[in-house]
Order: C-alpha cells, then sequence, then structure tokens
C-alpha cells in the first residue's frame, strides 16, 4: 500500500557559506511525504504526522528552530530519519521544496 500527503509552511532561514542565501530570507516551504508498507489494520500512516511537523517549523527562523544548518537538503533528512524513528517497518520518500521549481528528495534507502 501506498500513501502520499503534502503541506505547506512559511519559515525564514540563512544558510552558512551559500552566497546570497546567507541572507536572512523567507520561503513557502512545501513537503511531499510518500509512504510505502504493509497494512497492519485500517490505516497505514496517519497524515497527521506530517502535520505535527509543519506546526513544529511554521512561522518560525530556521536555524533557531534547528540544530543544523537549514537546507532543504537538511531538513528532508531531519523528516526522514523522524518518521524512519517512530515507523521503522515502513518506507518513506520525503521531498522539500524550497521554491516551487527547486526542491531536495530523499528515500528511506538512501540514507
Amino acid at each position: 500500500m501506498k500513501v502520499k500527503t503534502e503541506g505547506t509552511f512559511d519559515a525564514s532561514h540563512f544558510l552558512e557559506n551559500a552566497g546570497k542565501c546567507g541572507n536572512l530570507h523567507g520561503h513557502r516551504w512545501r513537503i511531499k511525504v510518500s509512504v510505502k508498507g504493509e497494512m497492519n489494520g485500517d490505516l497505514l500512516w496517519d497524515f497527521r504526522n506530517l502535520d505535527e511537523v509543519i506546526e513544529e517549523l511554521d512561522h518560525t527562523h530556521l536555524n533557531e528552530t534547528l540544530d543544523f544548518n537549514p537546507s532543504a537538503e537538511n531538513i528532508s533528512i531531519y523528516i526522514l530519519n523522524r518518521f524512519k524513528n517512530d515507523y521503522p517497518d515502513l518506507e518513506f520518500k520525503i521531498r522539500v521544496y524550497e521554491s516551487p521549481k527547486s526542491y531536495a528528495e530523499i528515500e528511506t534507502n538512501e540514507y
């Protein structure tokens, strides 16, 4: 079984050692989550799991909220690890868009 969900949040950040992106700026971030696994009951995975992540990050300054350099790549790893820890039997693909055409993507078997 596969399920997919997505959501958005607004947050500011800056990237260390990244030219113009080293300046404080903000994005409307979009996260897409794909989940694959065996059904054990009525739900494979609760969509509210993504809502919890979005609530944590929405309208924050990511450099203060997270303890790592908040690039799209690092945020995708953070979300993947969070979901893998809670659901080790499921496979995930995480996409983190920082603009409509630019995103980082990671899957369970890549990290």
